[in-house]
């Protein structure tokens, strides 16, 4: 999933592009915009809760993944995937097309079943719109990771990923990333 702070962009940016360009018709905007950034917030806790059962899992596991001789990296790895298949919730690192795809079918069937939305162009065409939107919000957060994981790099001295330095220095360089391209504001 996308992280939490390019989830209200990309709300966002549906509802800016859909309505703009007369594509929705909403009777309520606000509340069709609060909906539309719930269901991706929802998402988003799915796949948090799932990781959590995850981590869980490992842990109360790991003797058994030692012995088996796998690592955790892909224990973990098989285990999202089994659960995640189990739950209908779709998992996708990083956020690409096939998320995009589930996602934007998520938002095409709110869509049908709010009475307070229409929409001008054919169906299929509208799910492609809102399907572009979050492929073009996926791609513009894996520059930011690339961009913000070289700045790290860059360090004269060494910072191992998963060390609270690594992630203190990601997340303040993602958030002047995304002020940089001015997907938010400074005060964000």
């Amino acid at each position: 999933m996308l992280p939490k702070k390019l989830l209200k962009i990309a709300a966002e940016k549906i509802y800016k592009e859909l309505t703009e360009n007369n594509y929705l018709i909403l009777d309520k905007p606000e509340e069709f915009k609060e909906k539309l950034f719930k269901l991706l917030l929802d998402e988003y806790k799915k796949e948090k809760e799932l990781e959590r059962k995850v981590d869980e899992i490992i842990e109360q596991n790991l003797s058994e993944i030692d012995f088996v001789g796998i690592s955790v990296r892909d224990a973990r790895r098989r285990i999202l995937d089994e659960l995640s298949k189990k739950e209908g919730i779709v998992i996708e690192k990083p956020f690409g097309r096939t998320k995009a795809n589930y996602l934007a079918n998520k938002i095409m069937k709110m869509i049908d079943e709010d009475e307070n939305v229409d929409y001008t162009i054919d169906r299929p065409e509208l799910r492609l719109k809102i399907f572009n939107i979050l492929l073009w919000v996926a791609n513009e957060n894996r520059k930011i990771i690339e961009t913000v994981k070289r700045r790290i790099a860059s360090h004269s001295k060494p910072i191992y990923e998963g060390t609270p330095e690594w992630k203190a220095l990601y997340d303040k360089y993602y958030k002047e990333e995304l002020i940089k391209r001015g997907l938010i504001d400074l005060e964000e």
